[in-house]
């Protein structure tokens, strides 16, 4: 069996979207004719809350002390960090939600990462990493190194193992590094990085990204052939039974928010509007949020004057996530970067649920939705208003809302297993001798 050293600051017990992919492939990649070796942080700070498990239960996997500079500033700082170590979305802000105290924390943030983000808060990482790696590389005699951002060190770590033993390299891309639409660069500093972004990709063989539009945008700045592999979702990690009743109509979200990114401003105008106008009553519906923003949502909700309809809880463990989504009626997604194909978005796929999904009109999300025939893009509060009438009667009628996606090719394009399989094949490309590198005129 061939081996591939993969080098990821996000792996198990870590519960971030990210460590799930890496898990995924680890999981799955022996099946294809490869052994995983992971090189990754030391996970002194895993979240306690909801811990996700190694499938390789420790075998091969390689930890160094990494250093997030966001928590060693909280000793310091405590006021613009989380406990988790994440810039605050809604911490230190005022308790009678004013919004503009939210909007006045972004733009902190961006400041604080344009000037320490370099290029991410686990830079410092980079030094126990690199050495490491080069010891592993050599000791394991690896057929193929494969480095996998966010966040960039990876790809710091592994071109310096590239460049010093002269394996091949496939770098991935599940964030853009300087094009990343997430937070603002400053211009000068952006161009700065992007040099940077350029020499260090030299010696890799081929890039991965997880969206065609992302693709393009890599191909484009690196010169090499770039390969989308979806993220997918994992069947065996859903509930075998989840309880699909609810009293009204339930419309879940789990997950992140990013001020204007990934805000639910549309729907809670489009509910507001509804409430004025008499058409919408308490038991009629309810949308719940499982999210680290929630004072933002509760400020949100409040300004809109629909409190009654809107129900706040914490972050949950990645199980008890998958489990509320299988008995929601509708989820709703939240999306406005073009190029990206959030992990919620599979995940919500693998819970086979109808999706309300106010995402970008040009994005690839809304071709997937329309591919799969899985939800509804909405982009106006007319549009929601529109979708939310016909599910509260068709709910009032039958009690449920039914569930229209092809599944059969959802699990096609979608699964786990079958996008391992295509990084597999890459793998086995780029052991042959495969150069990604595109010549003028191709």
């Amino acid at each position: 069996m061939k081996k591939v050293l993969i080098i990821a600051q996000d792996y198990p017990p870590t519960n971030e979207i990210g460590a799930i992919r890496i898990a995924k492939y680890a999981k799955y990649l022996p099946e294809y004719g490869w052994q995983p070796i992971v090189l990754t942080g030391s996970a002194e700070y895993a979240y306690k809350l909801g811990q996700i498990e190694d499938p390789l239960n420790g075998d091969r996997v390689y930890r160094t002390k990494d250093i997030n500079i966001n928590r060693l500033l909280s000793k310091f700082a405590g006021l613009f960090i989380r406990n988790n170590g994440e810039p605050v979305h809604s911490i230190a802000v005022s308790k009678d939600g004013r919004l503009w105290s939210f909007f006045l924390m972004e733009h902190i943030k961006n400041i604080y990462r344009n000037l320490l983000y370099w290029p991410d808060p686990f830079f410092l990482w980079y030094f126990s990493a690199a050495k490491k790696a080069v010891e592993i590389a050599q000791k394991e005699k690896v057929d193929v190194i494969f480095s996998s951002s966010n966040p960039p060190t990876c790809h710091l770590v592994a071109s310096h193992v590239a460049r010093k033993t002269g394996i091949s390299w496939v770098a991935e891309f599940r964030d853009l590094w300087t094009h990343n639409s997430k937070w603002h660069q400053w211009k000068l500093l952006q161009h700065l990085k992007m040099i940077w972004e350029k020499r260090t990709l030299l010696p890799s063989k081929a890039i991965v990204t997880v969206s065609a539009l992302l693709s393009k945008t890599l191909e484009q700045l690196h010169r090499k052939h770039t390969f989308v592999v979806y993220n997918g979702f994992d069947q065996d990690d859903f509930p075998k039974e989840a309880i699909l009743y609810n009293p009204k109509l339930t419309i879940r979200y789990t997950g992140k928010i990013y001020i204007g990114k990934r805000d639910p401003t549309i729907l809670f105008q489009a509910l507001a509007d509804m409430k004025t106008k008499g058409e919408l009553s308490e038991k009629d519906l309810c949308v719940e949020f499982y999210s680290s923003e929630d004072n933002f949502i509760s400020a949100l909700s409040n300004k809109y004057g629909i409190e009654e309809f809107v129900k706040v809880y914490t972050y949950v463990p990645y199980d008890r996530s998958l489990y509320l989504q299988k008995a929601s009626d509708v989820l709703l997604l939240l999306e406005q970067d073009e190029g990206a194909y959030t992990g919620k978005f599979y995940e919500y796929l693998g819970a086979a649920r109808p999706i309300l999904a106010i995402v970008s009109e040009r994005g690839v999300i809304k071709e997937a939705l329309a591919e799969t025939s899985a939800g509804i893009v909405v982009t106006t509060k007319d549009d929601a208003q529109s979708v939310i009438i016909k599910w509260i009667n068709e709910f009032r009628q039958y009690g449920k809302i039914g569930y229209n996606g092809n599944i059969k090719l959802i699990h096609e394009k979608f699964s786990r297993a079958s996008n391992t399989q295509k990084l597999a094949n890459l793998f086995d490309e780029i052991s042959s001798g495969y150069n990604g590198n595109i010549h003028n005129g191709n």
